[in-house]
């Protein structure tokens, strides 16, 4: 079976990366709301729908602090999910 990611997972690990950055109210309702607004309902999602979330969340973030550290953020995102999600 091809990996997946626990949506709650994602849910979970954008919130704690990007509190710090734009507020602990708007970080936990970032990762919710990427997935919801993509339609992904399901448990798991692909690594293709993955992406999606975070390409979602790089036009969001980069208002908010600027494209140089929305990539840095996305990729702490990204690295978290491949050693299944910050804890």
């Amino acid at each position: 079976m091809a990996h997946t990611y626990n949506t709650k997972r994602v849910a979970e690990t954008i919130a704690k990366i990007v509190s710090p950055y734009v507020g602990a109210a708007m970080g936990q309702s970032a990762g919710s709301f990427f997935l919801k607004r993509l339609g992904l309902t399901a448990e798991e999602i692909t690594p293709d729908e993955f992406e999606s979330v975070l390409k979602e969340l790089k036009k969001g973030l980069k208002v908010f602090i600027g494209q140089g550290k929305t990539e840095e953020v996305a990729g702490e995102v990204s690295r978290a999910m491949k050693t299944g999600g910050v804890k």
